[in-house]
């Protein structure tokens, strides 16, 4: 009865795993798979929604798994829920994973959610296309990530069978590294997915630019142009949108701008990383209709693209046509920001005058928002080099920025910040220009007195200690709160 006695006590995440990871491993599991030999056959007394509890403690360890699967009946059932519930197909895998899935009597097929395709040693369009009708038999799959699949080289029939036995399924899509002939292409491939909750675009490109003109499809008069195209339009369950170290972020934000009211307040979570001089307007204008409907933003800067422009402040550009009408908010909602400011709009004014700082206006519509991530914040290095090649010290723009950045979002609901900060040593701290006082000041009042939890992402080789002695003495206000907590960039 160990099984029973382990999970009856307190400590049963900690008694479990310590129990699987001990030398002994194969005793241990055998005594809790609870076995009883009657005949010569070996049945299991536990029922299995308790082995399905157990073996949830242990989902990452995968050679834990591999051997909890070996133990019964009812732990192998368990162990394959989380051993193929994602799965990479490659170069080296991809005959062995047709073989296996290709057979009728596979049970693979009826584990699997998360898929990645990434050929890795070769971009051979054929390598992709003689999978295809194997994944078919997929008929779970949640997540979809292409990874350096040469899409346009797939002829269109298969393209077609591939995107229809997802259409209706995909919840996550994830593109990188991935070459597009055309906009158009990339467009149609995002736009099949109708269930689509997520999309991650990291490093997508294509040649030419786009033939419809968001926003300006009117005319002169102010009467429609009947030669104008209607975009084509993302899922209505996008919630989450990231791109990440694409050329062309502007072409997209345009695309989406585009998009109608109802598509485009859908979404609450954004990441731009990086955000570059070119596309500071679109940028500023596509978060200033999301408006109160973002809750998370996760942002970082081209190193040395600084415009002393905010965003695209519609005042700074006059001549760019009105943007889309921001969402409505609610009477709780607005009654909640007129109590703010009227708690903290002249401690904030003084604040702003200290150092003649400005408000972003766009940034202002983002009434809601519980969580900020600034990329880079205080960095060495020029972005795209690598850090053991750099040779010179830029100053890091997102520390010139961020005061600015954090007195414009004027969330009452702000509650966790996270800076990234990535250095060999903490000398090179000193390096930048830095108003530690002023950041102090900023993070923990008027309405950033609601956060509570300022993270620390530390890279670059710099030590955990060495950086938390640092930012804790600088800014001490900070650190007297309990609110600073600082956590190896790989970690989060």
């Amino acid at each position: 009865m160990f099984a029973l006695q382990l999970l009856k006590t307190n400590n049963t995440r900690l008694t479990l795993c310590s129990a699987i990871a001990v030398d002994t491993v194969g005793v241990k599991l055998n005594q809790m798979a609870l076995l009883s030999t009657r005949g010569g056959l070996q049945r299991s007394f536990v029922p299995q929604e308790i082995s399905d509890y157990t073996l949830s403690f242990v989902q990452t360890e995968i050679e834990c798994l591999k051997q909890c699967s070996l133990v019964c009946r009812s732990w192998l059932y368990a162990s394959r829920e989380y051993l193929f519930r994602s799965i990479e197909i490659n170069h080296a895998n991809a005959d062995e994973f047709a073989r296996v899935v290709g057979n009728p009597s596979s049970t693979l097929p009826s584990y699997v959610q998360k898929i990645r395709l990434n050929p890795r040693s070769s971009l051979d369009y054929r390598w992709f296309q003689r999978l295809v009708p194997v994944i078919s038999r997929l008929a779970l799959v949640t997540s979809l990530v292409l990874e350096r699949i040469d899409w346009m080289g797939v002829n269109i029939r298969t393209r077609a069978s591939f995107l229809a036995h997802f259409a209706g399924s995909l919840t996550k899509l994830e593109l990188k590294d991935i070459a597009f002939d055309a906009f158009a292409d990339f467009q149609d491939l995002v736009c099949e997915f109708t269930e689509l909750h997520a999309l991650v675009v990291h490093n997508v490109t294509w040649e030419n630019r786009p033939t419809f003109k968001p926003l300006t499809n009117t005319h002169p008069t102010g009467h429609p142009t009947h030669h104008a195209k209607a975009p084509k339009t993302l899922s209505p369950r996008l919630t989450q949108l990231v791109l990440s170290h694409c050329p062309d972020n502007r072409q997209i934000l345009l695309w989406l701008l585009s998009q109608p009211s109802a598509l485009i307040h859908t979404v609450t979570s954004l990441q731009i990383t990086p955000i570059r001089e070119r596309d500071m307007v679109q940028f500023g204008r596509y978060i200033r209709t999301l408006g109160p409907h973002l809750l998370h933003l996760h942002i970082s800067f081209a190193i040395a693209e600084i415009t002393p422009a905010c965003f695209g402040d519609q005042h700074l550009y006059p001549s760019l046509p009105t943007p889309p009408v921001p969402p409505h908010l609610d009477e709780q909602h607005l009654a909640e920001l007129v109590a703010a400011d009227a708690r903290w709009w002249e401690l904030e004014k003084g604040i702003i005058k200290e150092e003649g700082l400005s408000v972003c206006e766009n940034l202002v519509a983002l009434t809601s928002l519980r969580t900020l991530r600034i990329d880079h914040f205080l960095t060495r290095n020029a972005e795209g080099e690598s850090r053991s090649e750099v040779t010179r010290r830029v100053p890091s723009n997102a520390v010139m920025w961020a005061p600015k950045v954090l007195m414009s979002i004027k969330s009452p609901y702000l509650t966790r910040i996270t800076l990234d900060v990535c250095v060999a040593r903490t000398g090179e701290v000193d390096m930048h220009s830095i108003k530690w006082k002023y950041l102090d000041r900023i993070l923990t009042q008027g309405r950033k007195e609601t956060v509570k939890e300022i993270v620390i992402s530390y890279s670059g080789g710099v030590k955990g200690d060495a950086v938390r002695d640092l930012i804790s003495s600088r800014w001490p206000t900070c650190a007297s709160k309990g609110i600073l907590r600082f956590v190896p960039a790989n970690c989060l």
